[in-house]
């Protein structure tokens, strides 16, 4: 696994990786409003929310 080799060992760190890496292909969701505001915003609140679940990310 990637996590050992890179030298991860802290378990709540590992799971909040492998949580963000299962989640990543989830739609978000502002997907269910994307054809009620304007494109570059909607692009926006996905960068925002996607920026907000990076692990370790304060």
């Amino acid at each position: 696994m990637l996590l050992h080799l890179y030298g991860v060992d802290d378990e709540e760190r590992r799971s909040a990786y492998i949580k963000a890496a299962r989640e990543a292909h989830k739609p978000g969701w502002w997907r269910a409003y994307q054809d009620t505001v304007p494109r570059a915003y909607a692009e926006y609140i996905a960068l925002e929310a996607d920026a907000s679940e990076i692990p370790g990310n304060s």
